[in-house]
């Protein structure tokens, strides 16, 4: 448009006077050199825009801030926003974890009594515990009575295990459908999951149920989240959710 305003515009004035013819000639002769600058310059910008092969997603690098660091030095900082949370995680539970009841706890004892008379006492096991069918839960009270004396450390460290267990999951579960992601970024789901904010749940083997509804969760996330969803990843899914209902009211 702007090629066909400026040759009408110069013929109109080449008319007039021969100051304006030769400045005509010089405008067909600048009009190819536009041209081409500004084929140019939108080739420019779409080389710029264009996706970095190097990134399997297609994103650019100057699109990802990591990227422009010392991979070593980002390895580092990764390790250590994992490391630190889950080493003071454990820290908290070796140095304040006592083998005392407390709390809700003194109604597994009627469930480790039954045990003693029937193995698996389903009528107790089915009991609601307040608003909770925790029939999973006390299955594991069950286990640990008669394999370690019930003692309350081995059940918080157990509870420890699976809320690593269901921080793992996660990870991997959204890493697997963005592969390209740096291991930096998912440091956040450490420091959160991991937080020494939840130490009475921590230091309180009761809640063990609460850190199996996670577990489930997870599992369940890493089961149904993937392209392909095959009838055993299903019924995988279902068992971990029928896990996590019958542990604690929030696993519904």
């Amino acid at each position: 448009m702007q090629l066909r305003f400026s040759d009408m515009t110069t013929d109109h004035l080449a008319d007039r006077s021969p100051e304006c013819s030769l400045s005509v000639d010089y405008a067909h002769l600048a009009a190819p050199m536009v041209a081409e600058g500004a084929e140019a310059a939108l080739t420019r910008v779409a080389a710029a825009d264009a996706p970095d092969l190097n990134f399997p997603n297609g994103s650019s690098a100057r699109s990802r801030i990591v990227d422009r660091f010392d991979p070593r030095l980002v390895n580092a900082i990764t390790a250590v926003g994992f490391g630190l949370p889950i080493l003071g995680y454990f820290w908290l539970l070796c140095r304040n974890s006592v083998n005392v009841f407390q709390g809700d706890q003194f109604s597994d004892v009627s469930v480790i009594k039954a045990s003693d008379s029937h193995l698996f006492p389903w009528g107790v096991l089915w009991d609601q515990h307040n608003e909770h069918r925790m029939l999973f839960p006390r299955l594991v009270v069950i286990l640990l009575a008669h394999t370690t004396n019930f003692n309350i450390q081995v059940e918080e460290y157990l509870s420890a295990l699976m809320l690593l267990a269901a921080a793992s999951l996660l990870v991997f579960s959204h890493r697997r459908r963005s592969p390209s992601t740096p291991w930096l970024y998912y440091c956040p789901v450490a420091l959160l999951m991991f937080s020494l904010v939840q130490y009475g749940d921590t230091l309180f083997g009761f809640q063990m149920a609460w850190y199996l509804v996670l577990l489930a969760l997870a599992v369940a996330i890493f089961l149904l989240d993937r392209i392909s969803l095959t009838w055993l990843a299903m019924i995988g899914a279902i068992d971990a959710a029928t896990v996590g209902s019958y542990s604690s009211f929030q696993g519904l």
